[in-house]
């Protein structure tokens, strides 16, 4: 008589899709951190082919997606010291709003890629009647080689000079403004009219921008 199948492990199983995770993330091939963003959609739909096989196997690729990949969305985020992140996380793609303010990323240190939204770091105070500025991450891991940060209000020396004291084996860097062009819904370019708020509009003259490359690195 046919022998009845002896099911594996749970231990096995999660060894065994963490590999599978890891080898549709090395399959990716992405040369940039925004190339990991746009193609997550990618990388989800071939995991929940088998996410999809049977309650276990949600459960399991579930569990060994949040050690890998970190998919912080709009939704409030949970209490306590980093969330539902586990710390052998090592890509992070954060919406606006997911991480709280001063965020200490320092302690992820398997992380090296990071998307991360930086649009909560101004605030309209209705005590004050005016924008208040906040950090949005307070430190970054060593092991981080790859950010982008997206929609920010921060200025751009501040950014570099945390990126460069706390990110010694960076490889790219992709700042992205938050503009009246990019995001003319956002409240602060309803209150912020004249040109001098504008701070990103340095010059149409291609010297001049070059000029100012160079002084804001002098200045890190």
């Amino acid at each position: 008589r046919p022998r009845r199948p002896v099911p594996l492990p749970q231990e096995t199983l999660d060894y065994i899709f963490s590999l599978y995770i890891t080898s549709l993330v090395h399959d990716l091939r992405c040369g940039t951190v925004r190339d990991y963003r746009v193609r997550q959609k990618h990388f989800m739909q071939d995991l929940c082919k088998v996410a999809r096989c049977s309650r276990l196997f949600y459960r399991i690729v579930t569990g060994s997606l949040r050690r890998t990949w970190a998919s912080c969305s709009r939704k409030p985020y949970s209490s306590g010291p980093g969330g539902n992140m586990a710390p052998s996380v090592w890509i992070i793609t954060a919406e606006e709003g997911s991480l709280p303010l001063d965020f200490n990323l320092a302690t992820y240190e398997m992380l090296e890629i990071a998307s991360i939204n930086y649009h909560g770091g101004v605030e309209w105070s209705g005590s004050q009647q005016d924008f208040r500025r906040f950090r949005c991450i307070r430190a970054y891991p060593r092991s981080l080689q790859q950010l982008e940060i997206l929609h920010s209000h921060t200025p751009e020396v501040e950014i570099i000079r945390l990126v460069s004291d706390c990110c010694p084996g960076l490889t790219e860097l992709r700042l992205v403004r938050c503009t009246m062009f990019n995001d003319p819904k956002c409240w602060y370019w309803r209150t912020h009219t004249s040109n001098r708020d504008h701070d990103y509009m340095q010059s149409d003259d291609p010297v001049a921008v070059v000029d100012y490359a160079v002084c804001t690195s002098a200045q890190t």
